[in-house]
């Protein structure tokens, strides 16, 4: 670690943010473990304000691409359920218009494409 925790920080958001844009979501963990104690160890110094903006800014920017990669791989479990679903079976109307379900369990025949 440095002797200037701020713009190891500073430096540390940055290598998140390419962390996070090129979707290498294995190194964030450890990057947070990082962080804290970089934020430990800025709280026993003194940093000026330019760095603490500097500081706010890079959090607020990497808290927004995290937000958005878990965003992002909520829609893709959502959309994995989805697939799955319709793996099994799916639901239509008969020429009544009473819903039925028609199960694809065990029929290798019927295939229902995403």
């Amino acid at each position: 670690m440095t002797d200037d925790p701020a713009r190891a920080l500073i430096s540390l958001f940055e290598e998140e943010r390419r962390a996070l844009l090129d979707g290498a979501l294995d190194l964030i963990p450890a990057i947070g473990e990082r962080k804290l104690a970089l934020i430990a160890a800025l709280a026993q110094a003194d940093p000026g304000e330019e760095e603490l903006a500097r500081i706010a800014k890079g959090a607020r920017r990497n808290g927004h691409l995290l937000a958005a990669a878990l965003a992002g791989l909520a829609e893709g479990a959502n959309r994995l359920e989805a697939i799955r679903s319709g793996a099994r079976g799916f639901s239509a109307y008969d020429r009544t218009g009473r819903a039925e379900r028609i199960d694809n369990a065990g029929q290798p025949g019927i295939e229902r494409r995403a």
